[in-house]
């Protein structure tokens, strides 16, 4: 007579009142899978518009297409990931973990909405309004990483019952934002992508792009199968994690044109 499997309750880790990331994430998910029928639409119209005679139109044309198209796909891919991060039963460490590795991914993925955005902008509008980009866009975009930055000390906060240290800020911001403190200043001075170098570089750019999002979301999966409900990443890795996506944020601000 084989014996029944009894289920256990399911009881909550102890932890101070904080930021609950599994209602977070609901929010996170449906922004995710709305820039995705944005990014989606904007292909579809982008395919179809005919061009003004301005330069470079049709090469604007063809770089905004792959940025909605990778966007569209990185979106879809986050949304599913927090999605996974609602689905845990009970607060942890780890929901915290996957939120924070899930969220590189979308960074990325709305910045490819951003990137789009202004190419178009480039095509279809003045110059005037091109100007105002140049000089907003970049601040925005250098901003995105915050969010992601921010996440890294959430468990700590709530499960560990400790004071965010200067070191602690140390290990996460700096870099975190190492990259932008260079590449954005040098963009402000006027300094970019030409035309031409930005043709050679778009596939490389755009693939470690890509291969980032991926990585985001697999990664945020291999950690929702861990066992130990209290694992979280070293700030300093943390750190390391969000500072190469800030890298690939710095050339995407690069690639304004």
């Amino acid at each position: 007579m084989t014996e029944s499997k009894v289920s256990r309750p399911i009881g909550e880790l102890p932890h101070e009142p904080h930021y609950e990331v599994r209602i977070a994430s609901q929010s996170y998910s449906n922004i995710a899978t709305v820039l995705a029928g944005f990014a989606f639409a904007a292909v579809v119209l982008v395919v179809q518009t005919n061009l003004p005679t301005s330069p470079n139109a049709d090469l604007f044309r063809d770089w905004a297409t792959i940025y909605f198209l990778l966007a569209f796909v990185g979106c879809v891919i986050s949304a599913l990931t927090f999605a996974t991060v609602t689905g845990e039963e009970i607060l942890t460490p780890r929901s915290h973990t996957m939120a924070l590795l899930g969220g590189i991914g979308f960074s990325i993925s709305a910045n490819l909405v951003i990137l789009g955005l202004a190419t178009l902008i480039k095509i279809f509008l003045t110059l005037r309004i091109c100007a105002f980009v140049q000089l907003v866009f970049p601040l925005i975009m250098s901003l995105s990483p915050l969010f992601v930055a921010f996440s890294a000390f959430d468990p700590i906060i709530g499960f560990e019952a400790k004071s965010i240290t200067k070191k602690d800020v140390a290990q996460v911001f700096v870099p975190s934002f190492a990259p932008l403190l260079i590449i954005v200043p040098i963009r402000y001075l006027g300094v970019s992508f030409s035309i031409a170098l930005s043709e050679t570089l778009f596939s490389a750019i755009l693939s470690i792009a890509f291969v980032l999002i991926v990585l985001s979301a697999g990664s945020a999966l291999v950690v929702s199968s861990f066992a130990d409900l209290r694992f979280r990443l070293n700030l300093l890795v943390s750190g390391v994690c969000v500072g190469i996506h800030s890298f690939v944020i710095g050339l995407f601000i690069l690639m304004l044109q």
